[in-house]
């Protein structure tokens, strides 16, 4: 893990949204509360989420094909009709990954 170069905390409410299911063809969407905010040596001046993976806190990186794929801040809803094109990505990169791996 980089090391953390500045720690920020994070406002009640803000959540990633997580692409979480063993079939890509029908992916499961879950909110992982952000609990602070950090740059991180890989990332220098960068804010990434803090999130608890439950095995300890870690960074998540929001970015395309990862199953981190955005952040809702509080009382903001995800917008599924913007978040297909991000789904389809991440749909095909979990496709790709498993064909190289078989």
């Amino acid at each position: 893990m980089s090391a953390l170069l500045k720690l920020i905390p994070a406002q009640p409410g803000q959540r990633v949204v997580e692409l979480w299911n063993d079939d890509p063809a029908d992916p499961e969407i879950v909110y992982e509360p952000i609990i602070a905010w950090a740059e991180i040596e890989d990332r220098p001046g960068e804010l990434v989420p803090i999130c608890n993976e439950g095995d300890g806190f870690r960074p998540v990186l929001v970015e395309p094909g990862s199953f981190y794929f955005d952040v809702l801040h509080p009382g903001q809803e995800l917008d599924l009709d913007r978040a297909r094109g991000r789904i389809e990505t991440w749909r095909k990169a979990r496709l790709a990954r498993e064909r190289t791996a078989a």
